[in-house]
């Protein structure tokens, strides 16, 4: 007599079998061609550097800048939105210089700026720094 935990294992590995089963000979099959990515370059040039040190420094301009004796950018609201309009704007120069139509470049910007976002989003939630190691935590009491 199988328990619950068992016989849910053994229809995931049946579930992946299949799946297996139908995509390697798929996967195998030459078309002669290769795929639809083997003639993708992709770059990162100078002027992504370069924008991303201006956007680095406006923020921090921005950050103290105050108006009626409010900061500007007072939430970690603001400040993303801000860097994502600055980000989005400079992504879209660069994709313009290198010769994407506009619509296109400013598509790429937005899902560029989102998958950051989501990025941030989730080391966020789950306390992890992407630019910081880990550190042990203080423990209470010893001193």
């Amino acid at each position: 007599m199988m328990n619950q935990r068992t016989k849910v294992g053994v229809m995931a590995i049946m579930a992946l079998f299949v799946v297996a089963l139908v995509a390697v000979p798929a996967l195998a099959a030459d078309e002669g061609g290769g795929g639809p990515w083997d003639d993708v370059v992709v770059t990162f040039g100078a002027v992504a550097l370069a924008w991303t040190s201006v956007q680095m420094g406006v923020i921090r301009v921005l950050r103290g800048v105050s108006i009626g004796g409010k900061p500007l950018l007072a939430t970690d609201g603001a400040v993303w939105l801000a860097n994502g309009i600055i980000g989005v704007v400079g992504l879209v120069i660069a994709a313009t210089q290198s010769g994407e139509p506009l619509l296109a470049s400013v598509m790429q910007a937005l899902l560029a700026f989102f998958a950051a976002s989501g990025q941030h989003e989730l080391l966020s939630k789950t306390g992890k720094s992407p630019s910081l190691p880990d550190s042990p935590e203080p423990q209470s009491g010893q001193g």
